[in-house]
């Protein structure tokens, strides 16, 4: 599988930056003193919001054709109510 610019990914570097990640909150976790597991839930649900809506616009984006400025402003219009 190759991305947009024709190259091969670098899978083992992604797949390596992708298990340092998981460390990291593995170590964090293990180490929280004031860890909850509804503290990490809420996180994790919000995380699983964060990712869809991240991959939902990608699509949308791909899908329609649009101008970098009608981009920007679907984007950054999700947004915008948690600015006021």
């Amino acid at each position: 599988m190759r991305d947009p610019h024709g190259k091969r990914p670098h899978t083992q570097s992604r797949r390596a930056a992708r298990a340092g990640v998981l460390g990291g909150v593995a170590v964090y976790t293990a180490h929280d003193i004031h860890f909850t597991r509804l503290g990490y839930m809420w996180t994790a649900v919000w995380y699983g919001f964060a990712v869809f809506e991240m991959v939902y616009v990608k699509a949308v984006i791909d899908s329609v054709q649009m101008t970098t400025w009608s981009r920007t402003y679907y984007q950054a219009r999700p947004r915008a109510p948690s600015m006021l």
